[in-house]
């Protein structure tokens, strides 16, 4: 998200970051991810917004 927002014209990324869910989707269906980590990436996908005012590192790993 933040590579995106940051990288390209603000409409551009947001045409981007709409194709998301879909695409997360896609990558769930065709390697046939399942349990925890397929319910964590479907509403991440959704919530594909980021305005940078929470200082909030996204690349963590978990």
């Amino acid at each position: 998200m933040i590579l995106v927002a940051e990288g390209y014209i603000k409409k551009y990324a947001e045409a981007i970051l709409d194709l998301l869910p879909q695409w997360v989707e896609w990558c769930i269906e065709r390697t046939g991810l399942t349990g925890e980590l397929a319910e964590r990436a479907r509403p991440a996908a959704a919530n594909n917004r980021w305005d940078g005012s929470d200082g909030m590192d996204l690349r963590r790993t978990e």
